[in-house]
C-alpha cells in the first residue's frame, strides 16, 4: 500500500504533467488568435507544482480599442 507521501507525490507530478500539456495547448492556440506576447509568471513558472496549481499567464493582443474599452468589455 503507497504511503501518503507516495500518493501526494504522484498527485503533484500528475498535476505539473497536465499544466506543461495545457501551457503548451493554450500558448500555440493564442499564437494562432493573434498573440503578440505570452507573459507566463507564478509558482508554475518557476517549476514550484502543487496540487491546486494553475497557469498564470498574461496574454498581449492587438486591438484598436482604448483601454478603456477593453476593459469594459472584459467586466460586462
Amino acid at each position: 500500500m503507497p504511503t501518503l507521501r507516495e500518493i501526494l507525490r504522484h498527485r503533484r507530478a500528475s498535476r505539473a504533467s497536465t499544466l506543461e500539456r495545457e501551457l503548451k495547448r493554450l500558448t500555440t492556440a493564442l499564437v494562432q488568435n493573434g498573440a503578440e506576447k505570452i507573459f507566463f509568471f507564478g509558482s508554475a513558472s518557476r517549476g514550484e507544482y502543487g496540487l491546486t496549481s494553475d497557469l498564470d499567464l498574461i496574454v498581449v493582443m492587438p486591438s484598436d480599442k482604448s483601454f478603456l474599452e477593453r476593459s469594459r468589455d472584459m467586466y460586462l
